[in-house]
């Protein structure tokens, strides 16, 4: 889920347990950039600068009520220069049935993996294309190509 483990055995001072996050909650930042993670397993304390979104997982996927938080339509409400911040009861949440939901979150995890594929490849072909360059400036033979 993005966040740190809880120290087996260890209890956080809290006012009461309503206190505690709950599997599936939705834990959102919306200081300097809008950022959501779901907490899979709850018993954490929330602080300051952190809502906690409590979802219907029977209406609401909290896989995609986090990646609509952090949508790019939703950066608009963003204000402040040196340190923006949004106001979350302005992000924009589409209601679509659970079904779509899901095959939107499938989708989306689908995409942002080809992204970082492609990222690796472009790193990978950026670090050939220097290599190659380096091995020119240091007179390696490379007339001949591979074999």
């Amino acid at each position: 889920d993005g966040l740190p483990p809880l120290p087996a055995g260890h209890a956080m001072p809290v006012d009461s347990a309503k206190d505690l996050t709950q599997p599936g909650d939705v834990l959102v930042t919306t200081t300097r950039a809008l950022h959501a993670s779901i907490d899979e397993t709850g018993g954490r304390s929330i602080k300051s600068g952190v809502t906690r979104l409590r979802i219907d997982r029977s209406q609401f996927d909290p896989r995609f009520i986090a990646a609509c938080v952090t949508a790019g339509w939703n950066q608009r409400f963003e204000m402040g220069f040196y340190a923006p911040q949004a106001n979350i009861r302005d992000l924009e949440i589409p209601i679509i049935p659970l079904a779509d939901q899901e095959y939107v979150v499938r989708t989306v995890q689908q995409a942002r993996a080809v992204r970082e594929a492609a990222t690796l490849a472009a790193s990978a072909a950026t670090e050939l294309a220097e290599a190659l360059l380096e091995s020119v400036r240091f007179n390696v033979d490379i007339a001949a190509g591979p074999d």
